[in-house]
């Protein structure tokens, strides 16, 4: 039997198949409940709804624990069982069991990112290389239309970004600067002229490096050169109380690395031509439905559609991701918790132009600072509702309304525990995913431990600093590191 978090994870994959064709069927739901009874699965209510706030990679990553034969019963008879349950297998459950089957025979690495970081679009597979001038690229480029065909015919659109980029050189200059003019009116003529040359100048590794790691959080720059599938969205819950759920949206890839030891000679077998009809062969025959195939006609004129649109608007719109620290500033009353990039701003900088507020109120600002202290200087914050926990939680509630006071007009609360707080707080921090590589350090978490429930926030101390010091000599300090933080805080403040 599966043990709880596998069965957890096996969840996640069943729902993601069953919300693959956008269409929840009656035969679907008589087909899981079938699976998620038996007794070697088992999955509880409980379960089914922890699922829920896993990603698709998050549960691949834990079902690649189990046992071999466990994860050939996975993917030979429960996906393929839940997709047929219908009477079709559509071309993106396809995709999905096709990913699922590749990451657990260890072919393949599967990515989940947040939605509002990816711009490209279900159904396309990228050629992706960490380097230029590879005999795989060379092979690619010579046999570019015979591997887009192959694609083609399998309902796949094909991107070779070199192909993308000699549309662009093929516009004239000045109709292309016209056109990102046009697009973006506010830009100022040399980055109107940075992204023309990023458009007619993109290489594969720069766009592996540039554009999928920096801007969409895709990290294969160790990957050799590989196929790198758009497989679909997942909707994942963001469980922040027991009667709390929202929703955010992943989109998830599989990366299919390529063996390029045959590509030097045309007459060897195996060829990565060969590859790609074996792949796509065995694609095919798992799909019942008819494969929709598309034909982009050849024009010297911008489009604004397809791949073409996504390399653009990566280009024009995407913002890099980085690393972030925590910085609390209990002096600024309007923005006492920013996000600022690590290790781009001397000590005693106060306020920095690209720091990223945390947008809150003042209760739920009080609220995320308590937790931050907590995790690090003490123990978990303590969220129990138990009249035994009395004692424990007036003393909290008295940090807590040192802090509410600092920040706030003086007042004062009657408790700290408020799940509408709570969710504002992640709320307010998710919405810079986009931009911040390591968002999920800044989220708290909930914990439930012997019978007892906790938050905790799960930075490391040298991400979380405080301004401190007399005006007009401010720096930045190590929470942990601030006698203030760590002792006479409190006695000022309580």
């Amino acid at each position: 039997m599966l043990e709880r978090i596998q069965r957890i994870a096996l969840a996640r994959i069943l729902s993601d198949l069953i919300e693959a064709d956008f269409i929840v069927e009656e035969d679907e739901m008589e087909a899981f409940d079938k699976i998620k009874n038996e007794k070697d699965f088992n999955i509880t209510i409980s379960m089914l709804t922890e699922a829920k706030t896993k990603t698709f990679a998050e549960a691949i990553s834990i079902l690649q624990t189990i046992r071999d034969e466990e994860k050939k019963k996975i993917i030979k008879e429960k996906m393929y069982e839940m997709s047929l349950s219908d009477g079709t297998c559509v071309p993106l459950e396809a995709l999905q069991i096709m990913a699922v089957t590749y990451a657990l025979e260890g072919k393949g690495q599967v990515f989940s990112i947040p939605s509002g970081s990816s711009f490209i679009e279900n159904m396309k597979v990228l050629y992706i290389e960490n380097e230029d001038n590879t005999e795989t690229d060379a092979y690619i480029r010579n046999h570019y239309r015979a591997i887009s065909n192959e694609f083609r015919l399998a309902g796949f659109s094909f991107v070779y970004i070199p192909q993308i980029v000699d549309d662009y050189k093929q516009l004239r200059g000045d109709y292309l600067w016209k056109v990102i003019k046009y697009m973006i009116p506010s830009l100022e003529d040399n980055k109107v002229e940075k992204i023309q040359y990023d458009l007619c100048s993109m290489t594969t590794s720069r766009f592996s490096h540039d554009l999928l790691y920096k801007k969409m959080g895709i990290n294969m720059l160790t990957s050799k050169p590989a196929f790198l599938f758009k497989i679909g969205e997942s909707a994942v819950a963001d469980k922040s109380g027991a009667d709390d759920m929202e929703r955010n949206m992943f989109s998830n890839f599989l990366l299919v690395p390529i063996n390029n030891d045959d590509v030097s000679s045309e007459n060897e077998r195996n060829t990565i031509l060969d590859r790609v009809v074996n792949l796509m062969d065995s694609y095919r025959k798992m799909v019942s439905g008819k494969l929709i195939i598309e034909n982009q006609p050849l024009s010297k004129k911008f489009l604004y559609y397809g791949f073409h649109r996504s390399l653009f608007d990566l280009i024009a719109y995407g913002k890099e991701r980085e690393n972030y620290k925590l910085v609390i500033n209990l002096s600024n009353k309007e923005k006492p918790v920013v996000l600022r990039p690590i290790d781009t701003t001397p000590s005693n900088v106060v306020e920095y132009e690209n720091d990223l507020v945390v947008d809150l109120n003042t209760q739920p600002y009080a609220l995320y600072i308590l937790m931050v202290y907590m995790s690090l200087l003490e123990k978990n914050l303590d969220w129990t509702n138990y009249p035994s926990r009395d004692t424990v939680r007036k003393l909290i509630l008295e940090k807590y309304n040192a802090i509410y006071k600092r920040i706030g007009k003086g007042n004062a609360s009657s408790d700290y525990r408020d799940k509408t707080h709570v969710s504002r707080i992640r709320k307010a921090l998710k919405a810079h995913a986009t931009i911040v590589t390591n968002i999920d350090l800044f989220i708290p978490d909930k914990i439930l431990s012997d019978k007892r429930e906790y938050f905790n926030v799960p930075i490391p101390p040298d991400l979380v600093y405080v301004i401190e010091g007399p005006k007009g000599k401010e720096r930045e300090v190590k929470m942990v590191d601030s006698d203030y933080w760590k002792s006479n805080f409190w006695d000022n403040l309580i």
